[in-house]
């Protein structure tokens, strides 16, 4: 979707789906399929465990979008599944503020192995 990995965080986000799971990552962690449940759907996928440490992030960029309106709508799925669930943050960047970011939303911890 013209999503890009951000050169100035500590780790990367992987695209995965069920068929090309990492097999050495956390047992009990992450989902077993996108949200369609079909193994050939793809997600985002971070490992929150070993090696990670506190303050790491990982960072996704999306394209620009010219957001004029006063009021903007953001959609999308989260599955936040594991014993070492960090935060998601969703950052808002204006483009007449420079790299200034704005916090929009934010969930943290284990909610559960299910798509929200």
């Amino acid at each position: 979707c013209g999503y890009t990995q951000d050169l100035t965080d500590n780790f990367d986000w992987t695209r995965q789906n069920a068929l090309t799971q990492n097999p050495k990552r956390s047992p009990n962690t992450g989902p077993p399929t996108d949200i369609s449940g079909t193994p050939e759907g793809y997600y985002m996928f971070i490992e929150t465990s070993r090696p990670r440490e506190l303050g790491d992030r990982a960072r996704l960029v999306s394209p620009l979008y010219n957001a004029s309106a006063k009021f903007y709508c953001v959609s999308f799925f989260y599955h936040m599944y594991g014993k070492h669930i960090g935060s998601l943050n969703l950052l808002v960047r204006s483009r007449n503020k420079g790299a200034l970011d704005t916090h929009a939303w934010s969930l943290s911890g284990n909610k559960g192995n299910m798509w929200q």
